[in-house]
């Protein structure tokens, strides 16, 4: 599925674990999330490296303001390197990058 063109019908895959393409880029993004560890004196090895999410909750607008709020100071603090998952639900995804 692409931006440019969008599926007519969804699809539901079942299985216990990631499709490829996430396979790959949770293994770049992992590279990231380890050196931000790094920067704060978190040493794991490679393969070792925690699965961190940051997650927003429901609430309307408050709620995405909320999180937008959570984003800013994440990054200000030198750790939004260190998420590897960003998800929420209702309100709060109205703001979600």
């Amino acid at each position: 599925m692409s931006a440019s063109k969008p599926q007519e019908s969804g699809e539901v895959r079942l299985g216990h674990s990631l499709n490829k393409k996430e396979e790959e880029f949770v293994a770049r993004r992992k590279k990231t999330v380890l050196q931000c560890l790094q920067k704060f004196n978190i040493h794991c090895s490679q393969d070792r490296v925690p699965n961190i999410a940051l997650l927003g909750s429901g609430g309307g607008q408050r709620a995405m303001v909320a999180l937008l709020e959570c984003l800013v100071q994440i990054d200000k603090a030198g750790l939004l390197d260190c998420i590897l998952y960003l998800s929420g639900v209702s309100g709060s995804t109205w703001y979600e990058p």
